[in-house]
């Protein structure tokens, strides 16, 4: 399982080189399992921290959409400000 784990997120890095958003979802879905909303996180931080701020926020809102009151969403609001300020 913890290889997996490694496998899906290191499949992540192709996804945010090409600055894809929607196109990996349905992959992360039928193979990620219960990781499908960690991956989706996980695309969300790395484009934060290339600067490419618009396929963040496409990726937070989103995630957003999929999981509206999960605890850590208040930190992915401040990181969609923060990428809107430093566009």
């Amino acid at each position: 399982m913890r290889v997996k784990q490694e496998a899906l997120r290191d499949i992540t890095l192709p996804f945010v080189e090409q600055r894809l958003v929607d196109d990996p979802l349905p992959f992360f879905k039928t193979y990620g399992g219960n990781s499908y909303r960690e991956r989706l996180g996980t695309m969300a931080s790395l484009y934060f921290e290339k600067a490419a701020y618009q396929p963040s926020i496409r990726s937070l809102t989103v995630f957003f959409l999929k999981w509206t009151k999960l605890s850590q969403n208040p930190s992915y609001d401040n990181r969609i400000v923060e990428s809107l300020y430093d566009e």
